[in-house]
């Protein structure tokens, strides 16, 4: 719940966030925020957030610390044509003691050729949708 809503809060409510937010009161201050899952796609879509390019973007630096988002899907989306990916790159990071709030950030590409493989849903009727699939309605016998 708390991550979610930091996408919305970003970097103007962050401090507050954190500061009154009873749940985190029982946590050391955090100096590092890290979400994931907003591809390249989203990015492109909105104004003010940097391109998914690298797999990772630093969203916001603030007194109370920055804001990270990562992305760990390599030339997004997997299933269209090659001129219609992203070409970006994957990432994922590793955080340093001793207070782990140094990200080392790992950049990484897709393999290729690509290996052919089927999607397991219809990603055309999906596209843009943030809507949860009916994953067991998908289930064949």
């Amino acid at each position: 719940m708390i991550i979610s809503c930091l996408l919305w809060f970003l970097c103007l409510c962050l401090s507050t966030l954190t500061s009154m937010h009873e749940l985190l009161s029982l946590f050391p201050p955090s100096q590092l925020v890290i979400r994931s899952h907003e591809g390249p796609d989203a990015r492109e879509k909105r104004d003010g957030l940097d391109r998914m390019s690298e797999g990772y973007t630093i969203d916001h630096v603030v007194d109370s610390g920055k804001l990270i988002t990562l992305f760990s899907a390599p030339d997004y989306p997997q299933f269209q044509a090659t001129e219609e990916r992203y070409n970006n790159k994957g990432a994922y990071v590793v955080l340093e003691p001793p207070n782990f709030d140094n990200a080392i950030f790992h950049g990484f590409t897709a393999v290729t050729p690509r290996p052919k493989v089927n999607a397991y849903y219809n990603f055309e009727e999906v596209i843009d949708s943030d809507e949860e699939l009916d994953l067991e309605s998908m289930v064949t016998s």
